[in-house]
């Protein structure tokens, strides 16, 4: 009897310390902490600091672009731009794809050329209307950052420079009309923005890859451009049209229903998380974690940067981490799921505002909490 209560006791002053070591890493971070993580299977919560408060998420928003995504779109929703010659025009309809590469438009070109025997073209009409081309750029978007261009049709990889939609328009123009250059195709007219007919034939369809590989590859590369046109693709799925407002809307509309977080308990205006009117709550984070890893399983886990594999976290953690970082000046956060030493998952959302050291720091702060959680036991 002597013995379990001696066992007993030294369970207690293990607990005790470990909690006050970990209180003491969190008090003495000079800077807005919001921290919340338990047991996936239990709910026992492990730490609850400002589980509630709002936060800046950066690119930690990528995680509700990805949500949205696969409960609006689906796993298996694919872009379809749309080619069509008639009367000599070569026209292009926009779906919002922004993984169409220069090869894919190049091949595309040579396809239309060799099938036609084609030694002239007239015009070239882009239909760019889904996405609406006042929104250029997101909400809050910082006009010095290297932002990424938002536009219902738009070529990966290239990147133009600080350039109006005018000129990006143009810019386009000049990159297909030199797609034609290059087959000895000569291009006689002008670039015509109009309104493509939905009727029409196409004579090709370009389909993307699935929505769950684009997810990916946004994920783990933390791509902004991705991730803002699927953010405004999902506004078009909800409200047919592809506005910010309409993909906030779209959020919002799954959030009030999954987790009861309203239009007056958090705010996300863009998909990558570029944007600082961006405020979300540790609590809303661990939710929306906690539903997804339920519903989609592995199908979810997989898409996040693995610490032993890929992505922003590889080589950071010699533990299992599964996980979605952001970084902006005097922010930064990490939220996803760890495996600790006895095998349990635990999920967390951590985020640092307004510090004034380098980022190096809110880094090592990160750490330190990642390796209590995973060093956690009973």
């Amino acid at each position: 009897m002597k013995k379990i209560i001696i066992s007993i006791l030294l369970i207690i002053n293990v607990f005790i310390y470990a909690n006050n070591d970990i209180n003491s890493i969190i008090d003495n971070f000079h800077g807005f902490v919001g921290i919340y993580a338990k047991e996936f299977n239990t709910n026992k919560i492990l730490i609850s600091t400002n589980v509630t408060k709002n936060f800046t998420p950066a690119s930690v928003t990528k995680l509700f672009t990805l949500f949205s995504a696969y409960e609006i779109l689906g796993l298996d929703y694919t872009y379809k731009t749309k080619f069509y010659y008639e009367n000599g025009d070569f026209e292009v309809k926009g779906s919002g794809d922004p993984t169409l590469y220069p090869a894919d438009l190049h091949n595309i070109i040579k396809t239309l050329v060799e099938e036609n025997n084609i030694t002239e073209i007239n015009n070239i009409i882009i239909d760019d209307r889904l996405f609406d081309k006042k929104e250029f750029f997101g909400k809050g978007w910082m006009w010095d950052d290297a932002n990424p261009f938002i536009n219902a049709f738009t070529i990966k990889n290239i990147r133009p420079g600080n350039l109006s939609p005018e000129d990006i328009n143009e810019y386009m123009f000049n990159i297909i009309k030199k797609s034609f250059e290059d087959l000895n195709v000569k291009v006689n007219g002008e670039l015509k923005m109009k309104y493509i007919s939905s009727k029409k034939v196409p004579f090709y369809i370009h389909k993307s890859k699935t929505l769950y590989e684009i997810l990916q590859y946004m994920v783990k590369n933390s791509d902004n451009e991705i991730a803002e046109h699927i953010f405004r693709t999902v506004g078009t799925k909800f409200l047919k049209k592809g506005t910010i407002n309409n993909s906030i809307a779209a959020l919002i509309n799954l959030t009030k229903k999954l987790f009861n977080y309203g239009i007056n308990d958090f705010t996300i205006v863009d998909g990558p998380g570029l944007s600082r009117y961006n405020l979300v709550s540790p609590d809303l984070v661990v939710q929306m974690l906690e539903f997804m890893y339920k519903k989609y399983g592995d199908k979810f886990l997989n898409i996040l940067s693995y610490s032993k594999a890929d992505g922003t976290i590889n080589g950071r953690f010699n533990f299992d981490v599964w996980a979605k970082t952001g970084t902006m000046t005097g922010i930064s956060g990490i939220a996803g799921f760890l495996k600790n030493k006895n095998g349990k998952i635990i999920v967390f959302s951590l985020f640092e505002n307004n510090y004034l050291k380098a980022k190096v720091d809110a880094k090592s702060f990160e750490n330190r909490i990642l390796e209590f959680l995973y060093n956690y036991s009973e």
